[in-house]
């Protein structure tokens, strides 16, 4: 049943190699459980809403991948991507919408950018 669902073959594997991989990789990626939501929560989201969304993104993604292609990898955000999105994104083009004292009321980005035929940013 194993080696039809995963792809796990009793000759050339053991369980017990196989857990013990498991529980590895899952002590080594739960670091973006705790790491995720204190990125994201810098740019106002709930933690408990980020660390749940990335929990249940990296279950399915890994369980997918399980299941699907049958290779033994596991999956979770790019927190890379967390990062740029809210460092540099969030904070570099909406910092100057909401709080204009961040950036002593300069403008962050050129007029021609930001203003729409009305002259408004909305």
């Amino acid at each position: 049943m194993l080696k039809k669902l995963l792809g796990f073959d009793p000759q050339t594997m053991a369980l017990r190699t196989e857990i013990i991989a498991g529980i590895t990789t899952f002590l080594t990626m739960s670091y973006i459980l705790a790491v995720n939501p204190s990125i994201l929560a810098t740019t106002g989201m709930d933690k408990g809403a980020v660390f749940t969304a990335t929990a249940l993104a990296s279950a399915l993604a890994t369980l997918l991948l399980a299941f699907m292609a049958k290779l033994p990898f596991a999956q979770a955000p790019s927190m890379a991507l967390n990062a740029f999105f809210a460092f540099t994104l969030v904070q570099l083009f909406l910092a100057d919408r909401y709080d204009s004292d961040v950036c002593g009321g300069g403008d962050l980005y050129p007029d021609y950018v930001s203003e729409r035929p009305g002259g408004d940013l909305e």
